[in-house]
């Protein structure tokens, strides 16, 4: 069963899945669906950070690159959105 109830967790794991496909592009397919991501969204460990976290490690990996570089381009990624204040790459996540 997929852990896909919170409606705006949702929203931003689909969000992150797309900007992962930018960032990924080119570089062989990584298997990773919005369910995945849904999953890997955490609370981070200060309120003001924000809502929710996602960590780069994985993508790193894929992309033998440094976890704060991916985390960064998946901010780039993102872009404006409505219901996202704002993304902020902070280390790897």
């Amino acid at each position: 069963m997929e852990l896909t109830h919170e409606p705006l967790r949702l929203y931003v794991a689909e969000r992150i899945h797309r900007a992962t496909q930018v960032v990924t592009a080119g570089a062989g397919a990584l298997e990773t669906d919005v369910s995945e991501i849904y999953k890997q969204l955490v609370e981070p460990p200060s309120a003001q950070v924000g809502d929710f976290a996602f960590g780069c490690f994985q993508l790193a990996k894929h992309l033998k690159q440094a976890p704060p570089a991916i985390a960064k381009k998946i901010e780039e990624a993102l872009g404006a959105d409505p219901l996202i204040l704002s993304a902020k790459a902070t280390g790897p996540y």
